[in-house]
């Protein structure tokens, strides 16, 4: 509820990516919720909407860098992509940077569950 109020009290500054099909429910229920109180929304697609799709060539930038969205629906099929993508580049850069991610990760966990 409280993302609501957020929303609301702040629309203009927020941004939303849609990248599902309109036909999905939850896309649209979020879409048309979200363009009656005036949120931004900019489109995207599964495939374009992290730096590592496979529809970027090599060297541009995918939608969600392009339009910084503050908001996502998200099903798990796209989450998983971003995870790997995210993991994908940590693991080229050695295992420090793997050890220093999961760290980091670990302490924001930490903090979150009590309430910081």
């Amino acid at each position: 509820m409280s993302i609501v109020k957020s929303i609301l009290n702040s629309n203009e500054s927020h941004v939303y990516i849609g990248y599902l099909p309109l036909a999905h429910i939850l896309e649209f229920a979020t879409e048309t919720i979200l363009f009656i109180i005036g949120v931004k929304i900019g489109y995207s697609t599964p495939y374009t909407l992290t730096d590592m799709g496979t529809a970027i060539r090599q060297g541009d930038s995918g939608d969600a860098t392009l339009l910084r969205p503050t908001l996502m629906a998200a099903v798990p099929l796209v989450l998983d992509r971003i995870r790997k993508g995210i993991y994908d580049k940590i693991n080229r850069r050695g295992l420090i940077a793997r050890k220093l991610f999961d760290f980091a990760i670990d302490y924001k966990t930490y903090w979150t569950e009590r309430g910081i």
